[in-house]
């Protein structure tokens, strides 16, 4: 009888050991997310993916320490490799708005914005209350219009995405009326596009022209301000000398509003425009409207139109209307190549006092955007245009951007 009693307070000291020694064990278990954030903070994604791995050694099927894994990969730039545990992932979380969130960013990064724009998508059908559903589906469709907020240099949680795009390039003009073995004109720039936050953006350029002889500097500015994630306002201004080859003053104001169609159709988003631009030449005035919009379509394709109607007024001659139109065709080629194609009937450009002079009828052309590395590419296009008359002129374009 003792010794049961004994037996049965030895039984009940090592059920309390034990519970004592769990209790120790839960209370010095390591606090995994901290731990990975805080390698971040640090600027260690090595580390923080070897925390990550440990983790998922120590609970193989934590789905925590799997998206995690994923995160990190994706902040490395290993996308091929982020994007298979992503969609790992989603086998066993279809509808996770974080995980679905997390693999449209890493979509966006490589440019894959109609992909990106359906995981958000599900994202937004999943938590139709998640605050940041409408901005980034803003964010994608303003991406997939080409304009210079680019999202490869994105590196979400780990730091912002890149702030300033840098552009360098010129281009030649080859004419055919110009009585100098066919050189015509060219010009060399430079620009500083910026995203200050989701509101505000800046662009500012500066160009110097060549043409019959004259040279002439321009420096052009504008301000958009995003009012809501589907509406924005843009203004800018230009000034340049008084050779009369290019404006001497110009100015713009453009309004934009993005309509989101619903998953599934052809068209997955539209972009209108209007725009009024003046031009004030040293002998001539400009004034023009022009009404467009941009076609978002699946695969990454868009499809840009545009209209205007010129009134000219050249000093000594009756003012004038010139109606153009212009379309371009934007499509992938590759994951880094990006190609377009251009047609454009009328006088659409009139920046150049030979555009201004010589009436355009029609315009053909395309374009190859390369992407070099992470933030930096390489754009080129080839365009041949004739006027009236006879006349002809062939345009070759070359620029190299990067983004700090």
């Amino acid at each position: 009888m003792g010794f049961s009693r004994q037996r049965c307070v030895g039984v009940w000291l090592w059920v309390l050991c034990l519970s004592i020694l769990s209790t120790a064990a839960a209370q010095q278990s390591p606090d995994w997310p901290a731990r990975i954030r805080e390698q971040v903070k640090q600027g260690s994604l090595d580390r923080a993916m070897v925390v990550a791995e440990e983790w998922i050694r120590a609970y193989p099927k934590d789905l925590d320490a799997m998206a995690w894994h994923a995160r990190l990969l994706a902040w490395s730039q290993r996308w091929t490799e982020a994007e298979a545990e992503y969609r790992s992932l989603l086998l066993s979380l279809p509808v996770d708005a974080d995980v679905l969130m997390d693999l449209a960013h890493l979509l966006t990064w490589q440019k894959r914005y109609a992909e990106a724009l359906e995981a958000i998508e599900r994202a937004c059908a999943a938590r139709p209350e998640r605050s940041d559903c409408s901005v980034e589906q803003a964010r994608v469709l303003r991406l997939m219009s080409g304009t210079s907020e680019e999202s490869a240099a994105a590196t979400g949680e780990v730091t912002d995405a890149a702030r300033h795009e840098v552009r360098v390039g010129g281009n030649a003009d080859f004419l055919s009326y110009s009585g100098r073995g066919g050189s015509g004109g060219a010009s060399l720039g430079a620009s500083l596009n910026s995203r200050w936050n989701d509101q505000w953006r800046s662009s500012e350029a500066v160009t110097r022209y060549h043409r019959y002889g004259q040279a002439a500097t321009s420096f052009e500015g504008s301000a958009t301000y995003r009012f809501t994630p589907n509406d924005a306002l843009t203004a800018g201004a230009g000034t340049a000398g008084n050779q009369g080859i290019v404006p001497r003053v110009q100015g713009q104001l453009e309004y934009g509003h993005g309509f989101r169609l619903a998953p599934g159709r052809a068209v997955r988003g539209i972009e209108a425009t209007f725009a009024q631009r003046w031009m004030r030449y040293r002998d001539a005035r400009v004034a023009s409207l022009s009404p467009g919009a941009i076609l978002y379509l699946p695969k990454d394709w868009n499809w840009m139109f545009r209209l205007s109607m010129s009134r000219i007024s050249i000093n000594g001659f009756q003012p004038n209307w010139k109606p153009a139109g212009l379309t371009q065709l934007t499509f992938p080629l590759h994951r880094s190549l990006t190609g377009n194609l251009v047609f454009a009937t009328g006088t659409e450009n009139l920046g150049t006092l030979d555009r201004l002079l010589w009436r355009s009828t029609r315009a053909a052309g395309g374009g190859v955007r390369i992407r070099l590395a992470s933030g930096q590419e390489l754009i080129t296009f080839l365009e041949l245009r004739h006027f009236s008359g006879s006349r002809s002129q062939t345009s070759f374009g070359l620029a190299y951007a990067f983004r700090l």
